[in-house]
């Protein structure tokens, strides 16, 4: 029987299943797991150390070196935090809270009593309240978290200086009725391009209007443009896989500057697609199911923490909602970017509710990896 952790949200997990599926090994070539010093010790030769004092799992062609043949961890017993937390990320901010990374294929929403998939499996928050636990017992945790409170605190002093403050609820509500509009590639170079003088205020008293007002900006920019933008800005890591879909297949592109290229683990050719061929549009219900994504996205407190961090990376030139409508643009167009590759890669030239569930798994992989005022835990 688990026990709830106090004081910990876990209202993005709720929705959820988990269990780790055998032969997946997604986790464990999708990003590079930091060391604790106190965890290397165990781990022997799996663990490096880099030039910044920090430590690492040893990556080998990409994935960790104690990934075996079977695509089963051989350093299971002694594997450090950051592998006991997946595919649960733990944000430290205004509060702490606990989210479920899309990325695995372990994480499922929940129908019934069973997840979507029709197999058995425990909810995820008993997972992620075990996590949490985890995470919270650890030396200089609750150091973090007041840390982390007390940084959002002057962060908020200082907006209420300049009459530019936001707060979650506020920005939520300003952000939610246009969830629709954001999931549409095409109403989003307007909105970019009102964006990026960075002065969106939502101190009068119609917020969902000076949103909305953003989409009517006159713009060149082709929609295309942003996905090509997107892939050279997520093309930086030397990942073996980039997502992972239904079948377990882990999935890797390579971004050149005309193109980009697919390539799947077990199979031998590799699939190349011109950026002019990437698809545009989305049946109905893919928008749907993208929109539902960035609502979810607009709960979870370290979207807010990445426009924090992006209001002070600007030198407190951006404000905290435009800062948060370029936090929810760019998820979108990553989204559009890995769906469209999925689409293009089985020749279809629209964008279907399956190739978008890809691209939510696959962009949300990312999330964990954006910066943020506040502690990861």
């Amino acid at each position: 029987m688990w026990r709830r952790v106090a004081a910990v949200n876990f209202a993005d997990v709720r929705p959820f299943s988990f269990r780790c599926l055998t032969g997946c090994g997604f986790c464990c070539v999708s990003s590079v797991p930091a060391v604790d010093a106190s965890e290397a010790p165990g781990l022997g030769d799996f663990a490096v150390a880099h030039a910044d004092g920090t430590l690492s799992l040893r990556m080998v062609d990409g994935g960790c070196a104690a990934l075996g043949d079977d695509l089963a961890c051989t350093a299971y017993d002694v594997r450090p935090t950051s592998c006991h937390l997946y595919p649960f990320h733990i944000h430290a901010g205004r509060r702490v809270q606990v989210t479920a990374t899309l990325a695995c294929p372990g994480v499922q929403p929940t129908v019934g009593d069973t997840a979507a998939d029709g197999l058995d499996a425990p909810p995820a928050e008993s997972a992620a309240a075990a996590a949490a636990a985890h995470a919270l017992a650890r030396d200089g945790a609750q150091l973090a978290v007041d840390a982390a409170r007390a940084t959002f605190a002057t962060f908020d002093e200082r907006m209420d200086e300049w009459g530019v403050r936001a707060t979650p609820d506020r920005l939520r509500k300003a952000f939610l009725p246009h969830a629709t509009r954001l999931a549409n590639l095409h109403a989003l170079p307007a909105f970019f391009e009102a964006i990026a003088p960075g002065e969106l205020m939502l101190s009068d008293k119609r917020p969902q209007e000076a949103i909305g007002a953003l989409f009517e900006t006159a713009t060149t920019l082709e929609p295309r443009l942003l996905l090509a933008d997107m892939a050279q800005t997520r093309a930086t890591h030397a990942r073996a896989a980039d997502a992972v879909d239904d079948a377990l297949t882990w999935w890797h592109i390579e971004v050149g500057n005309e193109e980009l290229t697919t390539t799947l683990r077990g199979h031998v050719e590799a699939v190349t697609t011109a950026w002019s061929d990437l698809p545009t549009h989305a049946e109905l219900t893919a928008q749907e199911h993208l929109a539902s994504y960035l609502e979810r996205l607009m709960h979870r407190d370290h979207v807010e923490g990445t426009a924090a961090w992006i209001v002070d990376q600007s030198g407190y030139q951006a404000t905290p909602a435009a800062a948060y409508a370029r936090v929810l643009a760019e998820a979108s167009v990553h989204a559009w970017l890995m769906a469209g590759s999925h689409a293009a890669r089985d020749g279809r030239s629209l964008v279907t509710q399956p190739d978008m569930a890809f691209g939510l798994r696959a962009a949300d992989g990312h999330v964990a990896t954006w910066p943020t005022i506040g502690a990861i835990l």
